[in-house]
């Protein structure tokens, strides 16, 4: 069975949306500023970290001009972090 079956439908998302880059002289693949987000609200669900919170804020912030809030929002009711994903909004906002 290929891997591609076995991901939930938000994994096959942040692995096709994922950005060639180069880090450092390596080439290397990256989430979209958007996954990288969800991400972090979805770790904080399971366990609590400041850390993944602030760095959530600081992707938002540093990356609101080109987010795609409607992927961001759609996302986040389906992995029920939406309440989580409208506080760090309004926080992002305030920074503005």
């Amino acid at each position: 069975m290929p891997l591609s079956m076995l991901m939930r439908p938000f994994s096959q998302e942040e692995f096709n949306r994922r950005r060639p880059t180069e880090l450092m002289g390596i080439n290397a693949w990256v989430l979209s500023p958007e996954d990288s987000i969800l991400s972090k609200l979805e770790w904080t669900a399971n366990r609590a970290s400041t850390i993944q919170l602030q760095d959530a804020l600081n992707v938002l912030i540093m990356q609101w001009d080109v987010l795609d809030f409607e992927y961001l929002n759609h996302w986040a009711r389906e992995l029920g972090v939406n309440k989580d994903l409208d506080i760090l909004i309004e926080q992002a906002r305030a920074h503005r």
